[in-house]
């Protein structure tokens, strides 16, 4: 088995859960959710660039479900259709999984193109 990768993804998931235990998440979801109250007609966009950071900074795309309420919510009250803000909010999380350095999808293509001479920051560069 890919024990690298495996540790990799152990690593990034305690991670998460001691930032959802210490209220490091919830704090985040706050900050989300005053930034998309402020705009809430550009929930469209935003929703996903909030999505985007999430999923980038933490390296997991678990933490993506902690904000699609949030952004259900403010589109449904601007009267803008949630499915679109939703379903861009899925693939711009997606989108943030490949630009982490911490994710597992990172780790496995630098293991991949590791003969090419390849660096995480060349990846990192062209993928971000």
């Amino acid at each position: 088995p890919p024990i690298t990768v495996i540790s990799i993804i152990l690593a990034v998931i305690t991670c998460i859960a001691i930032l959802q235990a210490a209220g490091g998440l919830d704090l985040f979801v706050t900050i989300a959710e005053k930034l998309l109250q402020k705009r809430p007609g550009a929930i469209t966009f935003l929703g996903p660039a909030v999505a985007y950071i999430f999923t980038a900074i933490c390296g997991t795309g678990y933490v993506a479900f902690s904000i699609y309420p949030v952004i259900a919510e403010i589109a449904a009250d601007a009267r803008v259709r949630p499915e679109r803000a939703m379903s861009m909010s899925v693939i711009a999380a997606n989108f943030g999984l490949i630009a982490s350095p911490v994710s597992a999808v990172v780790t496995g293509t630098i293991a991949v193109l590791s003969g090419l001479h390849v660096s995480a920051l060349d990846i990192l560069g062209i993928r971000i």
